[in-house]
C-alpha cells in the first residue's frame, strides 16, 4: 500500500521540479507563470504552443484570470496551479479535454474546466472547502488524491462535488471526508481513507458490490464497517493506526480477502475474527499491536497462508483457529518477512504449536528465529519444537540423516553436530550434555523413542530428530 502512496508523492515532486514526461515540441519543456502579463501574452511568448509539457501557475502575484490560456486545447501533459486561496475561476482552460497530471492547491473553486473529461492523476489540496463542481463533465480519473484538514475539530467535507464522474481507479482521501456522493461513481478499485476524525462507517458504500482494495489509516473514530455488506471480494483490507474498531459485521458477506492487515489499533471491540467467518481463504495475515484481540477464532480454512505476522498483541492468547489452514507457505510478496512467518512479543500467547506452524518449522527451521518472546511454551525454540513433537504434530525437524535408525546402541549423523539434550517420548530430558562427538552412544538408555535436540556445528538453530532405540 505504501508503495502506491509514495508513487503519488513522487509524481507530484517530479512535476514541481519541472521534469518533462512528454515531448510536445511546440512548447518549452517547462513554463512558469506568476503575473497577469505572462498569462495575457502566452500566445505571443509561446507561438504554436497548444499542448503543454509542464505548466506551473503561481497566483501569489497579480493574476486575476487565465483567459490568455485559451490557446491551450485538447490533451495536456502536466498543469500545476497554486491558487493561494484566491477567488478566481479557471476560465481560459475550458478548451482542455484531457490531462495526464493536474495539481491544484488552495483553490476555492474549479469553475472553468467545462470540457475536461479525463484526468490520469488529479491532486487537489485545500483547507477551506472542496468545490469540485467545475469538473462538470469529468468522467474518468485514474488516480484521484484529495487532501483537506485532518484535525479533531477541523472542517468536514462531503464528496458530492463530482457531478458526472463514472470511473476512479484509485481514490485517496486525506482529511475529514464524509463519503456521500461516492455512490455516483460506477467503478472504484482502490479506496484509501487517511487521517479522518469524522467518518464512523461506510454506509455510503451500501449499494456497491465491487471494491478491490480498502485501506483505512488513522481513522480516529469509533468505527464500524456498516455499508460493505454487498462486497464479496477484496484483494486487500488494511486498517492501521485507528482509535476503535466497534465491529466487523459489515464484512460478514466477504468471501475472499487476499491480504488482511490490522496494525496499531487502540481498541478492537470484537475480540476475535468471527465476523469474517464467511471468508473462504486468506493468503496473508498481518496483525500488529491490536489491543483487545484475544483470539483468531473465525479465521478461515485457507489452503495456503503465504505470510503470517503476529506481533506485540498484548491480549492475544489463542491462535488455534490456524489449525484449519492446510499449510503456511513461503512466499514473501507483501510484508517482506524473512521466512514468511513471525510470531513475537505476544505475552499471553502460551500455545503456538498448531499443526501448520509445526510443519512450517520442519520445512523452514530457520523460522524459529522469528517465533520468540511470547508466553510459556511459545517463547523459546526448544519449547516450541518439543511441544510440536510431543503432541505428534512432527516426527522431527532436521535436514541431517542419522543411521542406523532404529539402533541397538549408537547412531551416526551425516555431518558433525552438537548434541545438547535427549528427551524420551514423554518429553522428559534423559540426557543433558554438550558433545561434539560424531557418534552418539545410546546404549545406556532403555528401549523406546527418543528425541535428539542438536545444532549444526556452525549453526545456532535447534533441530530435533526422532530416534528409535531397540
Amino acid at each position: 500500500m505504501s508503495m502506491i502512496i509514495n508513487s503519488f508523492k513522487k509524481l507530484f515532486i517530479v512535476f514541481l521540479l519541472g521534469i518533462s514526461t512528454a515531448g510536445y515540441t511546440q512548447c518549452p519543456v517547462e513554463i512558469y507563470l506568476s503575473t497577469q502579463n505572462q498569462v495575457d501574452s502566452f500566445s505571443h511568448q509561446y507561438p504554436g504552443c497548444h499542448q503543454v509539457n509542464d505548466l506551473f501557475i503561481s497566483m501569489s502575484g497579480n493574476i486575476t484570470n487565465l483567459k490568455g490560456l485559451k490557446v491551450l486545447h485538447g490533451h495536456q501533459n502536466s498543469i500545476g496551479i497554486l491558487a493561494y486561496g484566491k477567488e478566481i475561476n479557471f476560465e481560459g482552460l475550458e478548451n482542455i479535454d484531457s490531462i495526464e497530471y493536474l495539481g491544484i492547491t488552495e483553490s476555492r473553486n474549479t469553475t472553468g474546466f467545462s470540457r475536461l473529461k479525463y484526468i490520469d492523476y488529479l491532486y487537489f489540496k485545500n483547507e477551506s472547502n472542496f468545490d469540485l463542481s467545475g469538473f462538470s463533465i469529468l468522467e474518468h480519473i485514474n488516480n484521484c488524491v484529495l487532501i483537506g484538514v485532518a484535525a479533531l475539530n477541523g472542517p468536514s467535507y462531503d464528496l458530492l462535488a463530482f457531478p458526472n464522474i463514472k470511473f476512479i481507479n484509485s481514490l485517496s482521501l486525506t482529511g475529514n471526508f464524509q463519503l456521500p456522493g461516492v455512490e455516483k461513481v460506477d467503478s472504484i478499485s482502490w479506496l484509501i481513507i487517511k487521517s479522518n476524525y469524522v467518518l464512523k462507517n461506510l454506509e455510503a458504500l451500501s449499494a456497491r458490490k465491487n471494491l478491490e482494495h480498502l485501506v483505512l489509516s488513522s481513522v480516529w473514530t469509533d468505527f464500524s464497517f456498516t455499508g460493505t455488506e454487498l462486497i464479496k471480494d477484496l484483494k486487500i483490507l488494511s486498517i492501521s493506526n485507528g482509535k476503535k474498531i466497534m465491529t466487523l459485521d459489515g464484512l460478514k458477506n466477504i468471501e475472499n480477502i487476499e491480504f488482511l492487515s490490522l496494525d496499531n489499533i487502540t481498541e478492537f471491540v470484537p475480540q476475535n475474527l468471527k465476523e469474517l467467518s464467511a471468508i473462504k481463504g486468506i493468503k496473508g495475515l498481518y496483525i500488529n499491536k491490536v489491543n483487545g484481540l484475544q483470539s483468531l477464532e473465525g479465521f478461515p480454512a485457507s489452503d495456503t497462508l503465504h505470510e503470517l505476522f503476529l506481533k506485540k498483541n498484548k491480549h492475544l492468547s489463542n491462535i488455534s483457529a490456524l489449525e484449519k489452514v492446510k499449510n503456511i507457505g513461503f512466499k514473501n510478496f507483501r510484508w517482506e518477512l524473512e521466512n514468511g512467518i513471525e510470531i513475537t512479543d505476544n505475552p499471553l500467547l502460551s500455545e503456538c504449536s498448531v499443526r501448520p506452524v509445526c510443519e512450517m518449522l520442519k520445512n523452514f527451521p530457520d523460522s524459529l528465529k522469528l517465533i520468540n518472546n511470547n508466553g510459556l511454551n511459545c517463547g523459546k525454540e526448544e519449547d516450541i519444537l518439543s511441544k510440536c513433537i510431543s503432541t505428534a504434530l512432527l516426527d522431527s525437524v532436521n535436514d541431517i540423516h542419522f543411521y542406523p535408525n532404529p539402533t541397538f546402541d549408537q547412531i551416526t549423523p551425516s555431518e558433525e553436530i552438537i548434541v545438547h539434550r535427549i528427551f524420551n517420548g514423554q518429553g522428559i530430558c534423559v540426557s543433558d550434555f554438550y558433545t561434539h562427538n560424531h557418534t552418539i552412544d545410546l546404549s545406556d538408555l532403555p528401549t523406546g523413542i527418543y528425541y535428539l535436540h542438536y545444532t549444526k556445528n556452525k549453526g545456532n538453530v535447534t533441530r530435533i530428530h526422532k530416534v528409535i532405540k531397540l
